[in-house]
């Protein structure tokens, strides 16, 4: 199962040969030439895509199949012919907001499985040289801070506040993201939205084809106060076992989500 979901990897593509991928909303063309590589790629709607198919690396004639994005020539001569594509995780913090009310008890803990968008980057040769990075579903933008000018501009996502691991589908297109909840207030805690700081995460591989990120967690204190939210840096307990694909594109556990995170719920 997990051969048939894993569209990252090396793959040879000789001098004036072409290949195709389809990964969620993405059709991604490819060329090589004697001087470099021949690179379009094309985003359908999300309304378009409920159950996009999956295409990898299939061998077509270099006739890109759309009018409406540019072939993007990148030369690079003396490159062999091999290209690399890398899951990417975005590089915006994304705010998730649940699909339906969701509330947790007093003195309840919940894990929260929430999905997060992949960027697939592609890079060349045996220096893995990057051309270029691609959404697979390109979110939707949102503001995140306590004012107009302190903030942060994010990517926007929905989630329907899986608790189980093994409910979350199966999607190429994103990675899974475990988040720890914990409410010591004496009222609920009604959840509007999780921030999940994802430029800090890094990225890693079960033997069932999933990407996941590293877990976060945060809580809310006896006087309704949400603290920061915590980073790891460990691959998440279940279900394992784990291949680590990505470091995190910036390092250390703050950023600007910290300094208001908890009074925006």
């Amino acid at each position: 199962m997990a051969q048939e979901w894993t569209w990252w990897g090396s793959y040879r593509v000789p001098i004036d040969e072409a290949r195709y991928w389809r990964i969620g909303a993405l059709d991604l063309f490819v060329a090589r030439r004697d001087d470099g590589w021949l690179v379009q790629s094309f985003e359908h709607a999300r309304d378009e895509v409920e159950d996009p198919p999956l295409e990898i690396a299939s061998e077509i004639a270099w006739m890109p199949g759309n009018t409406q994005s540019d072939v993007v020539h990148y030369k690079a001569p003396g490159f062999d012919d091999s290209l690399t594509l890398v899951p990417r995780l975005a590089d915006r913090a994304v705010v998730s907001r649940p699909r339906m009310p969701f509330n947790i008890a007093p003195d309840a803990s919940v894990t929260l499985y929430v999905g997060t968008p992949l960027w697939v980057e592609l890079k060349a040769g045996v220096d893995a040289v990057t051309l270029c990075e691609l959404p697979l579903m390109r979110p939707s933008q949102t503001w995140f801070g306590s004012s107009t000018v302190e903030g942060a501009l994010c990517y926007a996502a929905r989630t329907y506040c899986r608790t189980n691991a093994q409910d979350v589908p199966l999607r190429p297109w994103r990675a899974i993201s475990p988040l720890r909840l914990e409410n010591r207030a004496k009222d609920g805690w009604m959840l509007d939205r999780v921030v999940l700081p994802v430029p800090q995460l890094p990225l890693f591989v079960s033997t069932d084809g999933r990407l996941w990120t590293s877990s976060l967690s945060t809580r809310r204190d006896h006087e309704g106060k949400v603290g920061d939210i915590r980073v790891g840096d460990a691959p998440p307990v279940e279900p394992g076992p784990w291949t680590e694909q990505g470091k995190p594109r910036r390092s250390g556990s703050s950023s600007i989500l910290g300094r208001f995170y908890g009074n925006l719920f």
